[in-house]
C-alpha cells in the first residue's frame, strides 16, 4: 500500500508539472506560480486548520531554518518551472533525479556522512547520466537544462534545512509556510506594477487542478512516510519518470530519444543502488 501512495505522490507532482507547462508560458513565470500558489495555500491552510496545526507555533531556531527552507523553495520554483516551460518535461524531471546522489556529495563535504568508494562510483555514474541527458556542446543541448541542474542545488539546500529542524517542528506548518513565502515572492512583481494577464475560466480551472495535484503529491508523500518504511518505498520515487514521459508524449508530443532514455536509466539505476546500500548499512 505504501508503494501505491508513493506512486500516487509522484503522479500528483508530475501532473502538476504537466499542467504548468501546458498553460503557464501564456501567463509568465511569476503569475503562474502565484496563481497556483494562492490556491495551494488555500488547500494547505484549510487542511492545517482542520488538524489544529496552528495551536503550536515553531521555536525561534526553527523559524530561522524555515526561512532558509522557504528561500530554497523560491529557487526551486524559479529554476525548475522555467526549465519545464522551455524543455521536454521528462528531461527536466530526469535531471532532478540526481538529487539523492547530490545529497550524498553534500553530506560528505559537510562532514555529515562519509562517502565510500562505491557511493562515489554511483555518484559519478549518476552525473554521467545527467551529462547524457543534457549533452553540453552538442546540437541537442538546451541551455534551460542548466536551470534544472540549478534546481538540484536548491533541493539539496532545502532538504538539508529540513533535516536541521527540531523533532517538534510540524511538517504541515513548515510546508504551508514555504508555500506562502513562494506565493508572496512571485506575486510581489504584480503588486509593484508588473502587468497581469487576464485568466480565462478554463485556464483558472486548470490552475486549480494543478494546485490540487500538487497538494495530493505532498499529502500522499506524507502518508507514505507514515505507513511505510522510507527505504523500502524510496525506489518508487522513480515512478515519476513514467508519468513525466507519458504526459510529455500525450500532451506535448515529446518523445525521449535513445540518449535521454539511457541517461534516465543510469540515473534511476544509480539512485536505487545508493538507496539499497543505505538500507543494507542501517540493517547491518
Amino acid at each position: 500500500m505504501s508503494a501505491a501512495f508513493m506512486c500516487g505522490s509522484m503522479a500528483g507532482f508530475s501532473a502538476n508539472d504537466a499542467i504548468m507547462k501546458l498553460i503557464g508560458p501564456e501567463y509568465g513565470l511569476s503569475q503562474s506560480i502565484f496563481l497556483r500558489g494562492a490556491l495551494l495555500c488555500l488547500l494547505f491552510g484549510t487542511y492545517a486548520w482542520a488538524r489544529g496545526t496552528f495551536r503550536t507555533l515553531p521555536e525561534s531556531r526553527d523559524r530561522k531554518i524555515m526561512a532558509v527552507r522557504s528561500l530554497s523553495e523560491i529557487g526551486i520554483s524559479a529554476c525548475f518551472v522555467t526549465a519545464v516551460f522551455n524543455m521536454p518535461i521528462a528531461n527536466a524531471t530526469a535531471i532532478l533525479q540526481f538529487v539523492p546522489l547530490a545529497i550524498g556529495v553534500a553530506a560528505h563535504l559537510t562532514g555529515r556522512r562519509r562517502a565510500g568508494p562505491m557511493r562515489w562510483l554511483a555518484i559519478l555514474c549518476g552525473f554521467v547520466g545527467v551529462l547524457i541527458i543534457i549533452r553540453p556542446g552538442t546540437e541537442g543541448f538546451n541551455a534551460y537544462s542548466l536551470l534544472a541542474l540549478a534546481a538540484v542545488f536548491f533541493v539539496v539546500l532545502r532538504d538539508f534545512a529540513s533535516q536541521s529542524l527540531s523533532p517538534n517542528a510540524n511538517s504541515l506548518l513548515v510546508t504551508l509556510v514555504s508555500a506562502t513565502v513562494v506565493t508572496a515572492a512571485f506575486g510581489a512583481p504584480h503588486v509593484f506594477g508588473n502587468p497581469w494577464t487576464p485568466v480565462t475560466a478554463t485556464d483558472l480551472a486548470l490552475f486549480v487542478l494543478a494546485a490540487v495535484f500538487l497538494f495530493a503529491g505532498y499529502y500522499f508523500g506524507v502518508v507514505t512516510m507514515r505507513i511505510g518504511d522510507a527505504f523500502s518505498v524510496a525506489p518508487f520515487r522513480y515512478s515519476i519518470m513514467v508519468f513525466s514521459v507519458t504526459f510529455g508524449w500525450v500532451l506535448f508530443n515529446e518523445i525521449p530519444d535513445a540518449w535521454t532514455i539511457l541517461g534516465i536509466g543510469i540515473l534511476a539505476g544509480t539512485g536505487v543502488f545508493v538507496i539499497r546500500r543505505e538500507q543494507s548499512a542501517l540493517a547491518g
